[in-house]
């Protein structure tokens, strides 16, 4: 049975909310993947996607969550005769071990590959392609140290092996103990490495867009991805890269505090709408189409206008009172002043959404209410 919680890389009573942001950074990652350069990785790859959408209707659903997570518990208990490997592997040799360990890959069988891996490497250990296998079988297991040793054992044996160094960014990139700055360094080397060897390979290429993104800068990797769009047309893993840049970039546009973000500027609300309706025109992922359009909801709103009545009530009180005794008085002069001040009261209370947003979060809206109520006591005293 597919443990999906390992698949995931999270625990079993993560909360539902945890859950689906693990959910969707996890298939963004493997979507990304299938632009591997290798056919077996491109193959893993899109597996992962596919247990990925079935994990996602499976635990984001409360009930089958439930149900899911007893089959699995008792699954721990139950010896499955099918995993075991009938191939006898004594009289194979090292690069048909090799196959086999991949086969075993592909079928989702990690634990015997690691086994057939290792077989390959005592059989030739001057093959790459034994140490290549055994580096990946560790990997998917989880075992990143031992992963990262025997690729680098397959790079010293064959040093013009662009995919080595690629498979060896996917283990750094991925590795549970190191700093998301020491993942980025060591991965972008290896691409770059990858890259010297073969410039044309486009998984390198998105590889390096993707890193890019990762440091924030949102304009380098916009460059690169749409170079790849124009020579290789857009497909869902560029495509949603692409999206990731513009509404990422937009983010950096935007005012951020407790969980909120808000446009503080007619430029930065004007910015932010091209960035994301760029956006919009490459993603395909529901969720970042879904927070897209909030964004852009969000955008064109800050450029509305708001009647703030609060702000009308304060600067009209002293207009209606001279309007007032105007009409009882019946003079035309204070009439016609005190009807411009209630005009220039409702024009200042009308304001763009993103001057609002701007003036709640400076300070200054809680700093002029607070001069208004002072003026409004001085003139109650006298």
């Amino acid at each position: 049975m597919e443990n999906f919680y390992e698949l995931i890389q999270v625990d079993s009573s993560i909360s539902q909310d945890e859950l689906k942001e693990k959910l969707i950074e996890a298939q963004r990652k493997w979507l990304g993947r299938t632009n591997a350069p290798d056919l077996k990785r491109r193959q893993d790859a899109e597996r992962k996607i596919e247990l990925l959408n079935e994990a996602e209707a499976i635990l984001l659903d409360p009930a089958k969550r439930a149900q899911y997570d007893k089959e699995l518990e008792a699954s721990k208990y139950q010896f499955n005769t099918e995993e075991q490997s009938t191939v006898d592997h004594t009289n194979l040799n090292a690069d048909e071990l090799v196959d086999e360990a991949w086969t075993l890959l592909e079928k989702g069988r990690t634990a015997d590959a690691v086994v057939v891996g290792k077989r390959a490497t005592e059989k030739s250990s001057s093959n790459p392609n034994a140490w290549a296998v055994l580096a990946r079988a560790h990997y998917m297991w989880n075992e990143f140290d031992d992963a990262i040793y025997e690729y680098k054992k397959a790079i010293d044996i064959a040093t013009n092996n662009d995919v080595f160094y690629y498979d060896l960014s996917d283990v750094y990139m991925d590795h549970p103990r190191l700093s998301d700055a020491e993942k980025i360094n060591y991965a972008e080397q290896l691409i770059r490495k990858a890259l010297s060897i073969k410039p044309t390979e486009r998984a390198y290429h998105f590889r390096l867009a993707y890193l890019a993104r990762f440091k924030g800068e949102y304009d380098h990797a916009i460059e690169i991805l749409k170079k790849l769009i124009e020579t290789h047309g857009k497909d869902p893993s560029l495509g949603n890269e692409l999206a990731l840049n513009y509404y990422n970039k937009c983010l950096m546009q935007m005012y951020y505090k407790e969980g909120y973000y808000s446009f503080i500027s007619k430029e930065s609300a004007e910015t932010g709408l091209v960035l994301l309706r760029e956006a919009k025109i490459y993603a395909t992922d529901r969720d970042l189409l879904e927070s897209i359009q909030t964004f852009i909801d969000l955008g064109e709103n800050a450029l509305k206008t708001r009647f703030l009545k609060g702000r009308f009530a304060g600067l009209a009180i002293i207009p209606v009172i001279w309007l007032l005794t105007a009409l009882s008085t019946g003079s035309f002069i204070n009439i016609v002043i005190s009807g411009a001040l209630l005009y220039g009261a409702w024009k200042i209370s009308r304001i763009p959404v993103w001057k609002d947003n701007f003036e709640v979060h400076t300070g200054k809206r809680q700093q002029r209410n607070q001069n208004i109520a002072a003026v409004l006591q001085a003139m109650a005293k006298k």
